[in-house]
């Protein structure tokens, strides 16, 4: 039974009052009273879906349970290209010990043990140049272009570099150590076989992490989305070559990692043979690694407190300051500290260009830069070297000092050239 409008005055709700204001106007005019009630009234009354009265309270748990997924993801991904940076830096690191005992065994002068530095040559430019373009067709080698995908990210990301260029000089500072040991064995070659085995590892961590996906898959993975999908890959060969910054910084970074590999290289020669070090010179090398962790590190808020372009140029003309002591001090042990220090104000320098890259460039753009830049690079790690090695064939290891100086000294000049504004515009 329902209840007239007309003959009761209940308490009505929002809903039921505009209802029974309609009610009251059809009864004032010559239309019959409506038989419209209170029950009627409400059954009419809008009902939200019970499901989506919890839609709101759901979504923020929802998204946070992502964000959670994402974050976890980040960090198995960078854990496992942080392995594969310290491979990197193990095997480069490993020289400066190997070299004197390769040279006794195979009876061979400076200049043919430095074309050990010169095989790996060819491999880096055509890596370079293959991941430029075939990062932009088929995705290849996206994941292997592990400093690329780190300057992808933009949260923290100077830190991020930091840190992770510092695995690098964590596998620099360890395989002297072991090398070291080795060098002085009969069967010294089998520190090759721990090299294979790190190798091993981590390429199975790499294909279980990242499964062999593009790097935009992988990245969007950790909530890290590319949305310049619009040029071509002839565009993207166009801009990367036709941008000076580029190559400014490729050359930059050819001159700078052919200093810490000719460092790192061949320091511990120069030590047995101009200061009269022994055997035990291999952990010279350990130092000056040592000091490039622990500059990266530890002049982080350096960098962030003055600025990373003007903190390049401080710690070029602090590491010219103390090779020139390595150079004119004759000390066994003080040159070996200030080695340390070299390394120490070198280290800082690569992530600085790395940042300086990811911030002057388009995301777009930065797998086949940074691709290019890293991979000359990486050639500076065997042209340099081999340079000092039949230089020094010549007229000496002495040579080592000044070379290096006036390589340093070009480095700061290239930094005055490149570009201090950022271009990015994503």
């Amino acid at each position: 039974m329902s209840l007239s409008l007309a003959t009761c005055d209940p308490v009505f709700t929002s809903n039921e009052v505009y209802l029974a204001g309609v009610a009251s106007r059809c009864q004032s005019s010559s239309r019959p009273p409506s038989k419209l009630g209170v029950v009627d009234a409400i059954e009419l009354s809008p009902v939200t879906p019970v499901e989506n009265q919890h839609d709101d309270l759901e979504r923020p748990s929802v998204l946070s349970a992502k964000h959670r997924i994402q974050k976890t993801r980040e960090k198995i991904q960078f854990v496992t290209l942080y392995w594969f940076i310290y491979l990197e830096g193990w095997n480069d690191g490993s020289n400066g010990p190997l070299l004197p005992r390769i040279q006794k065994v195979y009876g061979v002068g400076y200049a043919v043990v430095s074309l050990i530095f010169v095989f790996a040559c060819v491999g880096f430019i055509t890596g370079a140049v293959s991941n430029v373009i075939l990062v932009e067709r088929l995705g290849f080698g996206k994941n292997a272009n592990s400093v690329g995908y780190i300057a992808s990210i933009k949260e923290n990301a100077e830190v991020k570099m930091s840190i992770f260029l510092t695995a690098y000089g964590a596998g620099a500072l360890s395989s002297p150590l072991v090398a070291s040991q080795f060098s002085h064995l009969p069967k010294w070659n089998f520190y090759f076989l721990t090299s294979l085995g790190i190798a091993i590892i981590n390429t199975i961590a790499l294909i279980i992490v990242f499964r062999l996906k593009p790097q935009e898959e992988c990245l969007s993975e950790i909530g890290v989305v590319n949305v310049d999908n619009s040029t071509s890959e002839h565009s993207h060969l166009r801009q990367i070559f036709a941008n000076k910054d580029v190559h400014l910084l490729a050359v930059f970074s050819l001159l700078y990692i052919g200093i810490e590999i000719t460092i790192g290289g061949w320091i511990v020669t120069y030590m047995i043979g101009v200061r009269g070090g022994g055997p035990s010179s291999g952990y010279i090398s350990t130092g000056f690694w040592g000091g490039l962790v622990v500059g990266r590190l530890v002049l982080l808020w350096f960098n962030e407190k003055i600025g990373e372009r003007l903190a390049l140029f401080i710690y070029a003309i602090l590491a010219i300051g103390f090779e020139l002591i390595v150079w004119f001090v004759p000390s066994l042990v003080g040159d070996a500290v200030a080695v340390c220090v070299v390394g120490a104000f070198l280290g800082p320098m690569y992530p600085i260009i790395m940042n300086h890259t990811g911030r002057v460039l388009p995301r777009s753009l930065l797998s086949g830069a940074i691709g290019w830049i890293a991979g000359v690079g990486q050639a500076g790690s065997a042209l340099i070297p081999f340079m000092v090695g039949a230089i020094a064939q010549s007229y000496g290891i002495e040579t080592l000092q000044p070379l290096l100086i006036s390589i340093m000294g070009v480095m700061a000049a290239l930094w005055v050239l490149v570009s201090h504004r950022s271009h990015r515009s994503d």
